[in-house]
């Protein structure tokens, strides 16, 4: 009951801040800073913080959270389910006002998830839709996209040959989703394509050992797909050190590998940026520790990154793709203070169904 009430002063708080924000600027919808009293806090349990990926997400949640008047505190886990867990655990202990988690894997988190909830602790799982009672899902097109890079995956191989396809690990729903568009779609569109399917843990050294292996098992390989970008730039290392020239779609849209999409090498890469991708979730659990309330299923907009080259050699082919330059996704990506920063109203926060 205690609990409750913490959460309940909280946003009857923060309703007496909002109301008098409406009143001075007369916009709706619009972040409070937290008034003058605690600064509401926000856990984060990541599934590690040695994938650049999740550090530059780290980097762009402390920044916003400045913005909104919150603290978070980011935990690794270390690609341990037992670890986030205990984690979660943890903060709930702390009496966190929301818990930002990126499941390890989705279905072993819904008891801890649900007694979060149940003492009034809002939790989002971050681009994972995890099945529990009142949690919030901060989700990507992902299957849509990853059915798009298969064929263009597929287009570039003619239809034949053999493709690694790296994934983060089984059950996270991200990975699972780009994984089952990935093979699902090389099955019915590419039958003459063979998929070797191999996760990673999200680890890139693990992503690089795995390349070097199936690349000595198999050196006649045609392709890789690879779920994201930390995980791509180590196998593209490994490629490059055998002299090979195999051609590459990834996720994230990450910069480190943008003379990758220019060169070619990368055919495309879907953008969802580590910097927006941080500074969203973040957003979205700073609004909610401030009062907001949202569905429970949030969207993000991405893009597809190619080189104009790619996109025109790929046109020839009869596969037409609506694409954005490295220049153009270098650009949205480090706006994210200005996309998803305080000032910007609640329904900025979500595109809807995100298909």
């Amino acid at each position: 009951m205690e609990l409750f009430s913490k959460r309940s002063r909280l946003r009857a708080a923060v309703a007496a801040v909002a109301g008098a924000t409406l009143l001075v600027t007369g916009c709706g919808e619009q972040a409070s800073e937290g008034g003058g009293g605690e600064r509401p806090q926000i856990g984060v349990a990541e599934i590690n913080l040695s994938l650049p990926f999740f550090v530059e997400m780290q980097e762009a949640s402390q920044n916003i959270a400045d913005d909104y008047g919150v603290d978070v505190a980011w935990q690794s886990v270390d690609g341990s389910i037992e670890t986030q867990i205990s984690t979660i655990e943890s903060f709930i202990a702390q009496q966190k006002d929301v818990i930002l988690i990126d499941p390890v894997n989705a279905d072993a988190l819904v008891d801890v998830i649900n007694r979060a909830t149940a003492e009034g602790i809002d939790v989002v799982t971050m681009g994972n839709k995890v099945p529990a009672d009142e949690n919030h899902n901060t989700l990507y097109p992902d299957y849509d996209n990853w059915v798009q890079q298969a064929r263009i995956l597929g287009t570039e191989l003619g239809g034949e040959g053999k493709v690694l396809l790296l994934i983060g690990s089984v059950g996270n729903y991200v990975s699972d989703t780009r994984q089952e568009a990935f093979e699902t779609t090389m099955a019915e569109e590419f039958p003459g394509i063979e998929i070797i399917t191999q996760p990673t843990n999200f680890d890139s050294s693990e992503a690089g050992s795995v390349t070097q292996t199936v690349l000595t098992n198999n050196p006649d390989l045609a392709g890789i797909a690879s779920i994201s970008d930390g995980l791509t730039l180590a196998a593209i290392k490994v490629v490059e050190q055998q002299g090979l020239d195999i051609p590459f779609v990834s996720n994230d849209g990450d910069q480190t590998v943008y003379e990758y999409i220019d060169s070619g090498v990368i055919l495309s890469n879907i953008l969802t940026g580590s910097y927006r991708v941080g500074a969203w979730n973040t957003a979205a659990a700073a609004r909610m520790a401030l009062g907001s309330e949202f569905e429970t299923d949030l969207f993000m907009p991405t893009y597809t990154i190619a080189s104009e080259g790619t996109a025109a050699g790929l046109a020839e082919e009869g596969l037409e793709l609506e694409t954005i330059t490295t220049a153009e996704a270098s650009e949205i990506a480090q706006q994210y203070a200005e996309e998803f920063g305080s000032e910007k109203s609640d329904a900025d926060m979500t595109v809807g169904s995100g298909s």
